[in-house]
């Protein structure tokens, strides 16, 4: 198993090789990242707003360039990306835009060597940080301002979002779309 902090450039590459010293091969990259980050865009810290968009973008980017070249050296691959349908948090919907925009870029500038570039869009999904979010959120930050609020049950969502499917996702069902 490898850790470190992928947001800097030596710690990915380091991830890359492993990568490939250790299974031979490198063919999929999965950019699952983000942290949630407080502010409007009146009222939202310059530190707050680099800390989201570097956990979201500047990993991604980092991860991505190390990785392209092993998985063109393996013959091709496919990386995808984790966004969400959250609405209303404005640093993480921007991040997320962001890796929205440089998966679209990497799978037009990199098809042709035979590798895919994906975005898996999720809705809620029941974990620690959105717990967390909700935790800490005041009563007005809590209150759903969706079409359908009778679809949120006992579990309410921070700011506006929908529920597709009336109820939160859960973390075995991101990891199921990938498995597709």
């Amino acid at each position: 198993m490898f850790a470190g902090d992928v947001a800097k450039a030596d710690v990915a590459e380091a991830m890359a090789d492993f990568t490939v010293r250790t299974y031979g091969l490198l063919d999929i990259l999965h950019n699952n990242v983000g942290i949630g980050g407080r502010g409007a865009p009146e009222t939202v810290s310059l530190d707050v707003w680099n800390s989201v968009l570097e956990a979201s973008l500047t990993t991604t980017m980092l991860c991505t360039k190390y990785c392209l070249p092993r998985m063109r050296e393996g013959g091709g691959g496919s990386t995808a990306g984790t966004l969400g349908l959250t609405g209303g948090v404005s640093i993480y919907s921007t991040a997320k835009a962001g890796l929205h925009g440089f998966k679209r870029s990497v799978a037009a500038d990199y098809a042709a060597q035979n590798i895919r570039a994906n975005c898996i869009i999720i809705g809620s999904v029941n974990t620690p940080m959105v717990g967390q979010l909700m935790q800490t959120s005041s009563g007005a930050e809590k209150e759903c301002r969706c079409k359908h609020p009778e679809r949120l049950g006992t579990w309410p969502m921070a700011r506006s979002i929908s529920l597709p499917m009336n109820r939160a996702g859960l973390p075995a069902s991101c990891c199921q779309s990938m498995a597709v």
